[in-house]
């Protein structure tokens, strides 16, 4: 009887482990497909964004540099820069709400919305309110974008922008302390039909030769340490006056690199920064 005991449950443990074997394969095949996805979705994410760096190699009246990196496999961050017909640089950055494949839909909706207003000679305020309706119109995950949306003149250094609820740029030359950029034009973008939350006004400001435009998402100033303090503005600004190099794509990386380091390499939203230098 106790051998017969003892042959029983050794056959129901071997049915019982081959059933988790069974189990844990199909779990496993589930989340390679899913992971496999998920790369293609950032393939896919990635090809929106512009690849070749530096930009516009024959303007030599500026630089350009931006560096993307997702806190998971897809991000909501974003930027674009593109001519219009008439000779003007449009840059922008935004801040898709929430992570993941959600956001990362949402940014490639309302990258094409910019991209498409911007082309047909919109100014920045008129390309953030359309976008601004579009997306409220069809917003049914009650989500929203911060962006920073600029025209600049490379002549005169001239910037027209909107930010719409987005961290505030620094400008940063050698030589000289950073300083905020600008001021809060513009509510959150797709939060709700235009007017209750105010306008989306447009202001001016100028870069000087030699001075460069840092534009961040708050995945920058919203780092977090290990024992848990975030970053903040403060830390960022003591950060940029350690740097010295006047090269936007050294700016960047030197940025990107110290918000990593401060995080412990455990990132915990997207980081996206960009650097515009005028250079005469």
């Amino acid at each position: 009887d106790e051998v017969s005991r003892l042959a029983n449950g050794f056959n129901t443990m071997v049915t019982q482990i081959k059933k988790q074997i069974r189990a844990l394969t199909r779990e496993t095949s589930a989340r390679e497909r899913v992971e496999s996805e998920l790369r293609v979705a950032r393939d896919i994410q990635t090809s929106l964004l512009p690849q070749s760096f530096p930009p516009f190699p024959e303007h030599r009246e500026f630089s350009l540099h931006a560096i993307n990196l997702p806190a998971k496999q897809v991000a909501g961050d974003f930027f674009d820069f593109f001519f219009t017909d008439d000779g003007k640089l449009i840059i922008v950055i935004a801040d898709v709400s929430g992570k993941g494949v959600p956001a990362a839909m949402l940014m490639a909706v309302t990258r094409t919305l910019i991209r498409n207003r911007a082309t047909m000679g919109a100014t920045p305020s008129q390309i953030v309110e359309h976008t601004n309706d579009l997306l409220y119109a069809d917003n049914q995950g009650s989500m929203f974008v911060t962006m920073f949306v600029c025209a600049y003149e490379l002549a005169t250094g001239e910037l027209t922008y909107v930010n719409a609820g987005h961290p505030q740029p620094y400008v940063c030359s050698e030589g000289h302390e950073p300083r905020l950029f600008g001021e809060v034009t513009a509510p959150l973008v797709g939060a709700c039909e235009t007017g209750p939350m105010g306008p989306f006004d447009q202001a001016q400001g100028r870069l000087e030769p030699g001075e460069t435009l840092l534009m961040f998402t708050d995945g920058v100033i919203e780092a977090r340490s290990p024992d848990d303090k975030m970053l903040r503005d403060e830390g960022f600004l003591k950060l940029l006056k350690s740097h010295r190099s006047g090269q936007v794509d050294e700016l960047c990386q030197f940025v990107a690199d110290e918000v990593d380091r401060f995080q412990a390499g455990s990132p915990v939203d997207d980081v996206t920064i960009v650097a515009l230098r005028r250079n005469r």
